[in-house]
């Protein structure tokens, strides 16, 4: 049997090389896949844990605020100034509360355009919001108004944060949602779901450079 020629020798040889080489590339593309699902994980528990920390803000404001003022005298408040200062706050925490069961289950895009619909409702608050805080200032002069909302922010389960505090959460959760719905897209590898989180962010600048700009102008 005749010994290979020196060709078939350097052919063999490249083949292996090229086989090794694309099977580096292979393990390299597989880390860097695990790597971008590791990200895209620890993003998603930070949009879960940041959403359940904002709800949990909305739930202590309804019962400590709107339903502690709710039960008290009229003379304390009226329910048309109840309505002007919280404006859509029961509506807002509804949705996302269904937004949070929804980002429970991990699908983040999915839970997002459940909200997108209502996002009108923040749209709406943020409107209303100079209104609220004028008559806020107002309500604070009436001293059984003054010492209720002291005595009620003096509560434990409120941490130290203020009434305003409170009330500014979701003027300032529409332009956070848009940040995590950007680090969320960093590491979104199918078309479709690109698609989706772009519009998605879209839809959190309209409404930011929408309504909320015009909250300055009222």
């Amino acid at each position: 049997m005749a010994p290979p020629s020196p060709s078939m020798s350097i052919d063999n040889t490249t083949a292996r090389e090229d086989q090794e080489e694309m099977m580096r590339e292979v393990e390299v593309q597989r880390r860097d896949s695990v790597r971008r699902q590791h990200l895209r994980n620890k993003v998603v528990e930070e949009i879960l844990s940041s959403e359940r920390a904002y709800l949990g803000h909305l739930n202590i404001l309804m019962r400590v605020f709107v339903d502690g003022l709710s039960l008290v005298s009229k003379k304390v408040i009226a329910p048309a100034e109840l309505r002007t200062l919280f404006g859509e706050i029961r509506s807002i925490r509804l949705i996302n509360q269904v937004l949070c069961d929804h980002l429970s289950g991990g699908d983040v895009v999915g839970a997002f355009a459940t909200l997108t619909p209502f996002l009108k409702l923040y749209s709406s608050y943020a409107r209303n919001f100079p209104s609220s805080q004028h008559l806020l200032n107002d309500l604070m002069k009436r001293a059984d108004f003054d010492q209720f909302v002291r005595a009620q922010e003096a509560l434990p389960v409120c941490c130290g944060i203020k009434l305003p505090g409170f009330l500014i959460m979701p003027i300032q959760r529409i332009p956070r949602y848009k940040l995590l719905l950007q680090e969320f897209l960093k590491y979104t590898s199918t078309l479709q779901e690109r698609s989706q989180v772009t519009g998605l962010c879209a839809n959190s600048r309209q409404i930011f450079n929408g309504a909320y700009s015009r909250r300055g102008t009222n």
